[in-house]
């Protein structure tokens, strides 16, 4: 899911967290753009990467939080 730098939406999506890259901003628009059917083992899957990452970065990253805050606009 490519998101417009101008739009509102970014800045939910762009981090202020420490430690937050590249590589995880670009998981979580994926975890975003499944819409009702996101799952943090969709995503390990998709990145090939283990579930315990994903959850650990969904987490870390508040991948929740901002997913509601994104459909709360």
């Amino acid at each position: 899911m490519a998101t417009n730098p101008d739009s509102p939406q970014a800045d939910k999506i762009a981090s202020n967290y420490q430690g937050e890259t590249k590589e995880h901003i670009a998981a979580f628009q994926l975890y975003l753009s499944m819409g009702e059917k996101r799952s943090i083992a969709a995503v390990a899957n998709h990145l090939g990467k283990s579930k315990a990452t994903v959850q650990n970065w969904s987490l870390r990253y508040e991948w929740h939080a901002r997913v509601l805050a994104i459909q709360e606009e």
